[in-house]
């Protein structure tokens, strides 16, 4: 990466972290996802959301919302337990 956006890079990962680290038990942030796709010599962008829902102190959890179903083959196909709302969302 040049250096200027090595630096724009570097300081919007440490406001995520920061924002994330200040959650509050049962509060969440939704985290948009954007990153270039080659295929063709043509290039396109993919997006996805994360979801990061703070349950405890130092855990939480993590839900990748793909939107457009490329790669969904990887993500879990199936809702494993009953689904939760968080009480507070606030984006990055």
């Amino acid at each position: 990466l040049p250096q200027k956006a090595e630096k724009l890079l570097f300081s919007t990962l440490q406001r995520w972290i920061g924002r994330l680290e200040s959650l509050r038990i049962g509060e969440c942030a939704l985290v948009p996802l954007v990153w270039p796709v080659h295929e063709d010599d043509s290039e396109t962008l993919h997006a996805a959301l994360a979801i990061v829902h703070k349950q405890t102190h130092d855990t939480g959890v993590l839900v990748v919302v793909n939107t457009l179903g490329s790669g969904s083959e990887y993500h879990l196909q199936q809702l494993r337990g009953a689904p939760t709302r968080p009480r507070l969302c606030a984006l990055p």
